[in-house]
């Protein structure tokens, strides 16, 4: 929130400074003793413009409350996105097409998350566009006259594979309940559609830590 306050050029102040101060003065006159101003020669001043004095510490007290508010909104706002991050980083990725899923998968699994893809690859270009995958700064290149490739190093941008590190456990987790459940139970159809689930939980997980790419080498 912004408010544009003629101020003169020699005497700016941020204005998260200059409404507390505003703030305390008009407090200060407000409540303590008479005596006090007295000896600094400012209870005639503020007899004289008590309405004033009164009227202003409203007006900034609630500019301050609006501020506070405004502040704690993007201060909760910025935390539930830093707690929900990978959920939603994983959320995104379960929801791209499969050529994009190995491409990221493959960086994951590679030493240093790094390895080299075509930069004209349209897929490729779309994930560095989302900002999943960098391409560092200067790269020795050599363009393909017969396919237009250029062969470059990629790697996956942090918030990426601390996600993927993130799911790990959860996937780790998961599978260990299945297969507990799967040994607590008698149920014979429970236990064949607990298998069913535990086989297509560790094909996922195969896929995505195991290096299992359906599209590329």
């Amino acid at each position: 929130m912004e408010v544009k306050l003629n101020i003169p050029e020699w005497l700016k102040i941020p204005l998260n400074v200059l409404l507390p101060a505003l703030w305390l003065f008009n407090g200060m006159l407000l409540l303590i003793p008479d005596k006090w101003l007295n000896m600094l020669y400012l209870l005639k001043w503020k007899n004289e413009n008590g309405f004033t004095i009164g009227l202003s510490f409203l007006i900034v007290s609630c500019l301050l409350l609006v501020y506070l508010f405004f502040y704690l909104k993007k201060l909760i706002s910025a935390i539930i996105r830093r707690l929900t991050r990978n959920i939603r980083t994983i959320y995104r990725i379960s929801r791209m097409n499969d050529i994009e899923q190995d491409i990221i998968f493959k960086l994951y699994n590679s030493p240093g998350h790094t390895c080299q893809f075509d930069f004209n690859h349209p897929i490729v270009k779309g994930l560095i566009a989302y900002n999943y995958i960098h391409m560092g700064g200067e790269q020795l290149v050599e363009a393909n006259v017969f396919t237009n490739s250029i062969n470059m190093n990629f790697t996956l941008q942090p918030f990426v594979y601390y996600a993927l590190d993130y799911y790990n456990s959860k996937m780790v987790k998961r599978i260990k309940k299945i297969e507990n459940q799967i040994n607590a139970t008698k149920n014979m159809a429970k236990k064949e559609r607990l298998k069913l689930k535990l086989t297509n939980v560790k094909e996922i997980y195969d896929r995505i830590y195991g290096g299992r790419n359906r599209w590329i080498n």
